[in-house]
C-alpha cells in the first residue's frame, strides 16, 4: 500500500529549533514532507498544497496568530502553534483563535512533534468528513423538502419514519399523522392482496419495485401515483428501511386520456362519412322496397274489396269471376306475389345491416368505466371491422380467425377498440399505398396467461431503419396532412403502459406487416 506523505509547512525563524524539528521528522522517512520558511509572508505564499502548518507564535514580521485568521487556512489547514513561553491564558486564547493544538517548545516536545502532527492531521480529517457528511445531509434534507415528489421512509416492517412536505401536500396527511402509521393509510381498495404480495416479495428480496397505485387522500378523493420503492441495507447487509418516491400522475393520466379521446374522436370523425354511406345503401333499398310494397298494396286492395263484396253477397257467378280474372291480369298478381316477399326479405336484411352498424358503433364508442372490466375481445374486433368497412372495403378483404374459446380479458375496452381501429386503418393505408388490393388478417388465440391478437396486412411493409421509430409520438411515414403520427404511439401507451402487455412488429419491406399484441388475461 502506498501512503501519502503529510505535507507540513514549518514556519520557524530559529535555526537551532528548525534543525531539531527537522531531525525528529526525518526519522519517520517519507511519512512527512517538510517545507520550511522563516516568516509569515513566505508562509502565506506556501500554504497551497499544505496539509498542516506548524508555526512559531513570535516571528520576525508578526504574530503567528495571523495565520489563524486567514479564511483559506481556517477552512482548509489545521495549525499547530509553538511558543517558548505561555500560561493558561495564552493557550485558551490560541485555542479560541482556532489553533488545532499548542506546543511549548522543548527538546522533548520537538521529538514528539511528528506524533502530535499525525494526530492533529487525523482529527482534522475526521472533522472534515463529519462536516462534509453534515453538509451532504443538510443538502439532502433541503432537496427532500423541496422535491416535488412525495418521499416516504419506513422501517423494515413498513412503519413510516419520515415524510417530506410534498407527501403532506399530495395526500393531505400531516407529518405528525403519517409518522408511526403505515402506508395502508392511503389504501383505496383498488389494489388486491396479490398486488401487495408481489410488491413485498420484490422489495424484501432486495430489489426495487416500480409501479402505479390508485391511492386515497385524507379527504377521501382518489389519485393515481407512480411509485418506486427501494430497500436500504445496513452494514450487515440486512434491510433496515424502505424508501418510496411517489409522484402524483393524476393530471398526466387525465391529459393522456384526453389525448386518446381526441385521437379516437378524430378516427370516428374520419369514419363518420363512411358509416353514413354504409347505412345509406340499405336505407335506400329499404325506401325503394317500402314504396314498391305500398304501390303494390294500393293495386291489390281494390281487388280484395271486390272479392269481399262478391263473397258476402254470395254472387260468385261466371260474369263476376271473369271480371276478377281480368282485374288480376291488369295488376299482374303473379309478379306481385313473387316480388313482394322478396322486397320484404330484402328490407328485413337491410334493417339487420343498419342495426349491426349502429350496434357496432355503440359498442366501439362506449366510454366504459374508470376501472378495467372483463370484455369479449372477439366481439370488439368484429364491431371495429364493421364500422371501418368503408375504410378497407375499397383496398382490402378482411379475414378473421378468432378463437371461439377466447376468455374475457380485464381491460379498458374503449382503449382496446381504439388500438384495433388504429391497426386496421394503418393496414388499409399500407395496402392502398402499395396499389394492389390486399388482405388484412386478424386472429386471436390464448398464449399462457395472455391473449394474443395478430393484425397483419399484405401492404408495403416498414423499412428496417424505421422500425424503431414507429411508436414514437408524431412519427409518420405518410404524406403531410395524411397522418398525425399519434395512432401507433397511443396504441403503444395503451397496450404497454396502461395494460402491462406488449406490442411487437413483424415486417418485411414489400411483403407486409403484422402487429402482435399480447394482453394479460388478468392484471
Amino acid at each position: 500500500m502506498i501512503y501519502k506523505s503529510i505535507r507540513i509547512l514549518l514556519v520557524e525563524d530559529d535555526p537551532d529549533h528548525v534543525l531539531l524539528i527537522e531531525s525528529s521528522f526525518i526519522k519517520h522517512g517519507n511519512k512527512f514532507q517538510l517545507n520550511i520558511v522563516d516568516n509569515i509572508k513566505d508562509a502565506f505564499d506556501n500554504v497551497v498544497n499544505t496539509d498542516l502548518i506548524i508555526s512559531d507564535l513570535n516571528l520576525p514580521d508578526g504574530n503567528g496568530k495571523v495565520l489563524l485568521e486567514d479564511e483559506f487556512i481556517k477552512n482548509n489547514i489545521p495549525v499547530i502553534i509553538m511558543t517558548s513561553f505561555g500560561g493558561e491564558e495564552v493557550v485558551v486564547d490560541l485555542m479560541k483563535a482556532g489553533a488545532a493544538d499548542y506546543v511549548l517548545k522543548s527538546n522533548q516536545a520537538f521529538m514528539k512533534l511528528p506524533e502530535t502532527a499525525e494526530n492533529v492531521n487525523k482529527l482534522w480529517k475526521m472533522q472534515e468528513e463529519r462536516k462534509k457528511g453534515d453538509a451532504e445531509r443538510k443538502k439532502l434534507s433541503i432537496a427532500m423538502d423541496y422535491a416535488p415528489d412525495a418521499i416516504m421512509i419506513t422501517d423494515s416492517f413498513g412503519i413510516i419514519e419520515f415524510v417530506n412536505p410534498s407527501f403532506e401536500k399530495i395526500t393531505g396527511y400531516t407529518k405528525k399523522e403519517a409518522i408511526g402509521n403505515t402506508p395502508a393509510v392511503l389504501n383505496s381498495g383498488r389494489q388486491d392482496k396479490k398486488f401487495y404480495k408481489k410488491l413485498w416479495e420484490t422489495i424484501n428480496s432486495g430489489n426495487t419495485w416500480k409501479g402505479t397505485f390508485i391511492n386515497k387522500k385524507k379527504d377521501g378523493t382518489f389519485y393515481e401515483e407512480e411509485t418506486a420503492i427501494s430497500p436500504v441495507l445496513n452494514e450487515q447487509g440486512l434491510i433496515a428501511n424502505f424508501v418510496a418516491v411517489k409522484r402524483d400522475i393524476s393530471e398526466r393520466i387525465q391529459m393522456e386520456n384526453q389525448l386518446r379521446h381526441a385521437q379516437k374522436m378524430e378516427g370516428v370523425g374520419t369514419l363518420a362519412a363512411g358509416i353514413a354511406h354504409e347505412i345509406n345503401t340499405p336505407l335506400q333499398y329499404l325506401t325503394d322496397n317500402t314504396l314498391f310494397i305500398k304501390d303494390s298494396f294500393m293495386k291489390i286492395y281494390p281487388l280484395l274489396e271486390k272479392v269481399a263484396k262478391f263473397s258476402f253477397a254470395g254472387s260468385f257467378d261466371l260474369e263476376n269471376i271473369d271480371e276478377l280474372q281480368t282485374d288480376f291480369k291488369k295488376i299482374d298478381m303473379k309478379f306481385l306475389s313473387e316480388e313482394m316477399p322478396k322486397a320484404i326479405e330484402e328490407s328485413l336484411n337491410g334493417l339487420k345491416i343498419v342495426r349491426e352498424i349502429v350496434a357496432a358503433m355503440k359498442n366501439f364508442s362506449h366510454p366504459g368505466k374508470a376501472d378495467k372490466q372483463h370484455a369479449d375481445l372477439n366481439k370488439a374486433i368484429k364491431s371495429t371491422i364493421t364500422i371501418t368497412r368503408n375504410v378497407w372495403k375499397y383496398t382490402s378483404e378482411v379475414e378473421t380467425d378468432l378463437d371461439e374459446k377466447l376468455p374475457e380479458v380485464k381491460c379498458h375496452l374503449g382503449d382496446i377498440n381504439q388500438v384495433i381501429l388504429n391497426m386496421i386503418t394503418n393496414a388499409s393505408d399500407s395496402i392502398a399505398e402499395k396499389g394492389d388490393k390486399g388482405i388484412i388478417k386478424i386472429s386471436t388465440c390464448v398464449e399462457g396467461n395472455h391473449i394474443c391478437i395478430n393484425i397483419g396486412d399484405t401492404g408495403g411493409g416498414i423499412p428496417e431503419d424505421l422500425k424503431e421509430k414507429i411508436f414514437q409520438p408524431f412519427f409518420t411515414t405518410k404524406e403531410v396532412g395524411k397522418g398525425t403520427g399519434q395512432g401507433l404511439a397511443i396504441s403503444y401507451d395503451i397496450i404497454v403502459n396502461k395494460h402491462h402487455g406488449s406490442i411487437d412488429i413483424d415486417t418485411k419491406e414489400g411483403v407486409g406487416t403484422t402487429f402482435i399484441i399480447k394482453l394479460p388475461i388478468e392484471e
